[in-house]
């Protein structure tokens, strides 16, 4: 198959898209009934992902969803 290279860019790409569609999944089904006392709660859960646990990781994960979505906004647009 003459497929071009998986370089580096391209897998940035895939990765900053991923986590644009994680970021859909965790705010649509994880942090409807997000507060702080929840976080609290799961604070020593090793097996509950730290976006669900600890605040400033949670706020950490916004702004970087905020920047991917501000980068892709105008292909994303053109898709829905």
């Amino acid at each position: 198959l003459d497929q071009p290279d998986y370089d580096a860019k391209l897998a940035r790409r895939h990765y900053e898209l991923a986590t644009i569609d994680y970021g859909r999944f965790v705010l649509g089904r994880f942090w409807g009934a997000a507060s702080p006392d929840a976080f609290w709660e799961k604070r020593h859960k090793s097996n509950v992902a730290l976006v669900h646990r600890n605040v400033p990781a949670a706020f950490h994960f916004v702004e970087r969803l905020d920047a991917y979505l501000a980068k892709y906004e105008g292909e994303i647009s053109l898709i829905t």
